[in-house]
């Protein structure tokens, strides 16, 4: 018996917004605080994501028609929950540099620029690292606060990456 590739895809997000539900209650993350940590992770990532409480209730209500690309720092979240302060930034941040090269890729596809940034990176100690990651984090534009008497509406879901 063949499956549709809807069928295929539908069943993905119907797993991921279980997985969400699920974790979230388990961990006893509200959708707010969800929504911070997974925007903490995103900050290592250089993505200057803007992820909200509403975005989450929105995926988890199903009426999202994809995965977002937020899931992924949600879930890296839940991987460094146990550890605390530069140990967990340090382990984020191993997550982001897994990232740029991603499945094993052949490092002879990154830039050469990029791959020399990447070699000094690895070269570093663990405090010259949280370091740099803070000179990082530091040249993010600082948020915005949020007017809770807005108007606002969630955007729409993003496409997995």
């Amino acid at each position: 018996m063949s499956v549709s590739v809807e069928a295929m895809s539908t069943r993905k997000l119907d797993e991921a917004v279980v997985w969400l539900k699920e974790t979230r209650r388990r961990l006893g993350w509200s959708t707010t605080e969800t929504a911070r940590r997974a925007r903490e992770v995103a900050r290592f990532f250089l993505d200057q994501n803007k992820l909200t409480q509403q975005s989450i209730s929105y995926f988890e209500n199903n009426k999202a028609k994809s995965i977002p690309r937020w899931l992924r720092y949600v879930e890296i979240a839940t991987r460094v929950v146990h550890l605390q302060g530069e140990e967990r930034e340090d382990k984020i941040a191993e997550y982001a540099m897994a990232a740029l090269n991603p499945h094993g890729a052949r490092e002879e596809l990154i830039e050469p620029e990029e791959q020399a940034v990447l070699n000094a990176y690895r070269s570093l100690s663990d405090a010259d690292r949280h370091v740099i990651l803070q000179k990082l984090a530091s040249l993010l534009p600082t948020p915005t606060i949020h007017n809770p008497k807005s108007t606002y509406k969630p955007p729409p879901p993003l496409k997995w990456e």
